[in-house]
């Protein structure tokens, strides 16, 4: 059963399946603008029951967290990425770097790619979906679009650009996710760079980090037939298989 967890800065829905396999792991579902978590987590509670792993959809609320997609907060406002950190923390004090899967849908997969640029380390396999746009591992290219101008109070990626390469990552795309909505970023730089469409940004990202060196474990899959809707690829398409067997090739790999 679904169980809502609140502490005075953060707040996310959690499962616990009844047989914990690896108890230091998470299943981590983040969002979009929508702020849709309870679904996100209703939605992946099979995923994590078949593999035995907690899982956790924080909710990152406008109040608090309005552009807890790039993670640099306004000042008054707190950082997402140290807010889950110390709510995944509290929810287990005995394991103070836990090993995330983390997943991300549209404004969730911005944030997801960029809390792996800063934290590496504790992230086990990463998933991408419909992301809007992203931070390409680019020295020479500005922050959010990429790595120069980095934001201080932020964890340093440049040194641990070879790291966050070598996260199993697996990037999905609807194959009708070409509207350039009022939600997606445009402008001649990012447009440039990226490609007009979220379709066209997931394909030139990928493509980016493979020429850097990114391994064989990460890979693009265009889901057939959707457009921007979360709801419509956990309906419609084999979104939710595809996660279950890329992160069960990673158990297997372990």
């Amino acid at each position: 059963m679904a169980e809502y967890y609140e502490t005075p800065e953060l707040g996310a829905w959690l499962h616990e399946p009844e047989l914990i396999r690896e108890p230091g792991r998470w299943l981590v579902c983040v969002h979009g603008i929508s702020r849709n978590a309870r679904e996100q987590l209703v939605a992946f509670k099979p995923v994590a029951d078949a593999l035995g792993i907690r899982l956790i959809a924080p909710n990152f609320c406008t109040q608090r967290f309005p552009g807890y997609q790039r993670l640099d907060q306004r000042p008054g406002h707190d950082r997402a990425d140290l807010a889950l950190n110390r709510l995944l923390l509290q929810l287990d004090p005995t394991c103070p770097q836990p090993r995330l899967d983390l997943f991300g849908y549209s404004g969730g997969a911005q944030f997801s790619h960029r809390y792996a640029l800063c934290y590496p380390r504790r992230v086990r396999s990463l998933m991408l979906a419909a992301a809007g746009w992203y931070t390409f591992p680019d020295s020479n290219v500005r922050y959010p679009r990429g790595l120069a101008a980095w934001p201080e109070a932020l964890p340093q990626p440049a040194a641990q650009a070879r790291q966050f390469l070598s996260i199993p990552t697996l990037i999905t795309i609807g194959s009708l996710d070409t509207q350039r909505d009022a939600s997606l970023r445009r402008g001649e730089r990012i447009d440039h760079q990226q490609g007009r469409t979220r379709l066209e940004r997931a394909q030139r990202w990928f493509e980016y980090c493979r020429s850097l060196g990114a391994g064989t474990d990460w890979q693009l899959e265009q889901l057939e037939g959707v457009g921007h809707s979360f709801a419509d690829s956990i309906a419609e398409t084999r979104l939710l298989h595809l996660i279950t067997h890329f992160l069960q090739s990673q158990q297997e790999n372990s």
